[in-house]
Parts: C-alpha cells; structure tokens; sequence
C-alpha cells in the first residue's frame, strides 16, 4: 500500500469520525431540547392547574379540602379545559399528602383511592436520565408507557389538609410522521 493511499484512507476515517460526532453531539442536543420543552410544558399546565384548584379552595376557606374541591362544579370543567388546551394531557388528579385522589378528571379515579404508584416520574426522565434511557424510552415501540408530572405547589398548600399534589400522567412519543422527536406530556 503506498503512502499516498495510506494518507488518503487515514483522512476519510478523520473526516467520518469527525462528522459522526457532531452528529450525536447535535442528536442529543435535539432530544435533550426536546425533553426539557415537553417538561417546560408540563409546569406550565401544573401553574394553570393550580390556580384553578387555588382558586377553588379560596371559595370555601371553612369546609375541609376535599368537600371544597368536590362542591365547586366548575372546577372540574376549568380542568378539562386545560388538558383540551394543551391537547397531550391525559389527566389532572389533584391527590393529597397520603396520595389519595380528591378530584380526577378522569373518570374512572374516584376520590379516596389510592393514586397508582407505578407512573415512573416524567421530571426526573427529563432533568436527570442519561441519554441511553431517553433513547431508549423513545424507541420503545411496545405499548405507550405512562409518565407522570408530580407537581407540588405553593399556591395550593392549606394547612386543613396538608400538602396536595397534581398529577399529570404523560407519555413519550417519537412522531416518526413529521420526521422528529416528540416529548410531550400526554
């Protein structure tokens, strides 16, 4: 083999291995954006969620949390109005501090029952997951795994029932018909 072909292979290795790593840096750049804009989301829909349930509790500052909740009929409708809106919310359960559900959207959560624990948390996905798992999570091509956003919030806090917690079930999707990653709550 002579040096100048020696030379010639050596510089195509360079130049493929130089455009594959500014290829995954760029792909994970994109996934991580995409994460973070779905989780970005998410807090947004748990700020108007919970201005709505705080909005709720001051109506009726006498009556224990879940009659508060249960007794003001709009509550539910403001709920549903937000999850139409963000159209990729499946739920809003607002839970209290022993992870009770007091008010669902979905039907099919009754207050006083236990909100299920096996909702893998979508926030620590997002913040604190390596590249590997949010891979592998979008390629998981099997039946959609659930997520959820637990938010906490200030607003919401009452000293007649601890602290309540809005739930955000969500899923991750890769939308393969528009070419690109899809994070977003569901």
């Amino acid at each position: 083999m002579t040096q100048r072909i020696r030379l010639t292979l050596i510089s195509v290795c360079l130049v493929a291995l130089l455009t594959g790593s500014i290829s995954i840096y760029y792909l994970k750049t994109e996934i991580e954006k995409q994460f973070q804009f779905g989780l970005q989301r998410a807090d947004l829909m748990k700020s108007l969620a919970a201005d709505s349930v705080a909005r709720s509790l001051d109506l009726h500052p006498s009556i224990p949390i879940p009659q508060a909740l249960l007794s003001d009929s709009d509550l539910a409708d403001r709920l549903r109005t937000i999850m139409a809106v963000s159209r990729s919310l499946l739920e809003i359960t607002i839970c209290d501090n022993q992870n009770r559900v007091l008010l669902s959207t979905d039907t099919s959560r009754h207050p006083v029952d236990p909100f299920p624990a096996d909702y893998p948390d979508y926030g620590r996905l997002a913040s604190q997951s390596y590249l590997y798992e949010k891979i592998r999570v979008l390629r998981d091509e099997r039946t959609p795994k659930y997520y959820q956003f637990r938010a906490v919030d200030h607003r919401i806090h009452s000293d007649r029932a601890g602290l309540l917690q809005l739930r955000f079930p969500a899923a991750e999707q890769c939308d393969q018909d528009a070419g690109h990653l899809d994070s977003r709550p569901v």
